[in-house]
């Protein structure tokens, strides 16, 4: 059996770390009495081939033009490493043979939807209890509306409803039923717009700027004891909004008997009107992991665009009067108990600067400390251009704890169970091998 081995591994996180007496004694006025200063001359050689892009605009990197392509050079042609990457290299080890600190974004929060391991996902045995609202910031801050239990609404509903806006015949049929010929694996552009078809944006796009809220509903005949499905009926008893979500397959048709995973996904979802209906306020701490788990999504920038207005659809459940979890789809991805950040040792989370960030200087909040050291670039004078490469570089996942949570439980070399961000602690500072 073929073995993928990772092309970094972790130096281990000490409990302690190495602060300096004489931090608050660095001033940028005032040298120490016994200071030194002086200049340390490097050579560098290149053991393998390297790249460091060239500086480059936004427009350059969505065109991948020759400027982006290129490393970092002078206006006369003559190749360097900029100091400040060399810069950041040196720091790294430093904070590594120093026992500094290390740093990490509290923003960030991983999230995980393991179908397979209820006791890490226990959502799908909870389906009956999810609710659904709308997330939206207010003056106050966040909030989250309660719209109670979501009802159902399958294809062919939302398929009469459009051909009766006269905007086309079966458009959610020719798109996503498994007898159509449309390939809902690749992108398509339409009217110069390219799309995933197996997000909601895409189904947006369908739908136009035909209406999806505020209209009336009636239970359909295919209403189950585990959900209410309707259509779209003039006069109707309920009032609610169509919310479109993903399209991970192609559905059956016609829908056959006993629901199995061939059958596909059928149905979109109507958040009811509720009058008065309660709110949850939602810390800035909390919205800032729900962000951070969605902003690299394709559907996050057509949803973030209704954060002021009437706000975000999500799912949520409950924790007595508290919202315990949230997310954009029905079976959402589930937020870890704790960041990366949480998991460090109580010294990793302290104020105090130590080795690295004397030297180096740092940069919290309204504090600040000037940088002791300076780098500059590095010049080559005899690196030549070489072929250029076309390949897909794996990027590295954070949220996969086997390998980013440090794991003690083991026999031979294999994880007999593994620890989570949940009850774990990060397994150190990533190194690539030399």
């Amino acid at each position: 059996m073929s073995t993928i081995k990772a092309p970094f591994n972790f130096v281990p996180l000490s409990d302690k770390v190495f602060f300096p007496k004489w931090a608050n004694q660095i001033s940028q006025d005032i040298p120490f009495s016994d200071g030194l200063s002086g200049t340390i001359e490097l050579k560098i050689t290149a053991e393998s081939p390297i790249f460091v892009r060239n500086g480059h605009s936004k427009e350059d990197a969505q065109a991948k033009n020759d400027t982006y392509k290129s490393f970092s050079k002078t206006p006369d042609g003559k190749y360097f490493i900029p100091g400040t990457s060399i810069k950041g290299a040196i720091r790294n080890i430093l904070e590594i043979m120093s026992f500094g600190k290390i740093s990490l974004d509290k923003k960030a929060k991983f999230a995980q939807r393991e179908w397979d391991n209820p006791a890490l996902y226990p959502l799908k045995k909870e389906q009956t209890k999810f609710h659904c609202g709308y997330l939206k910031q207010t003056e106050n801050g966040y909030e989250i509306t309660d719209c109670g239990r979501p009802y159902r609404i399958g294809h062919d509903e939302i398929d009469k409803y459009l051909e009766r806006k006269r905007i086309g015949e079966n458009m959610f049929r020719s798109k996503f039923c498994k007898g159509s010929d449309f390939d809902i694996k690749k992108d398509v552009c339409i009217e110069g717009k390219s799309f995933d078809p197996k997000t909601a944006a895409f189904k947006y796009f369908l739908v136009g700027k035909v209406q999806l809220n505020d209209l009336s509903f009636s239970e359909s005949d295919a209403s189950t004891e585990y959900s209410t499905r309707l259509s779209v009926s003039e006069g109707g008893d309920i009032t609610g909004d169509i919310v479109l979500t993903g399209q991970p397959d192609k559905w059956a048709w016609p829908r056959p008997t006993e629901l199995s995973k061939d059958a596909g996904k059928f149905y979109e979802f109507v958040f009811p009107v509720v009058p008065n209906s309660q709110r949850h306020m939602i810390s800035e701490e909390t919205f800032n992991h729900f962000k951070f788990i969605y902003s690299q999504s394709s559907e996050w920038d057509r949803a973030k665009r209704q954060l002021d207005k009437k706000g975000i659809p999500v799912f949520f459940r409950m924790d007595g009067d508290k919202i315990k979890d949230f997310g954009l789809a029905y079976l959402y991805k589930l937020p870890y108990q704790n960041s990366p950040y949480d998991t460090l040792p109580s010294e990793h989370k302290t104020e105090k600067p130590d080795l690295a960030e004397c030297i180096f200087g740092y940069t919290k909040g309204k504090n600040a400390l000037r940088g002791r050291v300076q780098f500059s670039n590095a010049f080559s004078d005899d690196a030549v251009h070489d072929d250029l490469v076309m390949l897909s570089l794996g990027s590295p996942k954070g949220s996969y704890y086997p390998i980013y949570i440090e794991q003690k439980d083991g026999n031979k070399g294999k994880v007999t169970k593994y620890t989570t961000y949940n009850d774990g602690q990060i397994s150190g500072w990533k190194r690539y091998h030399v």
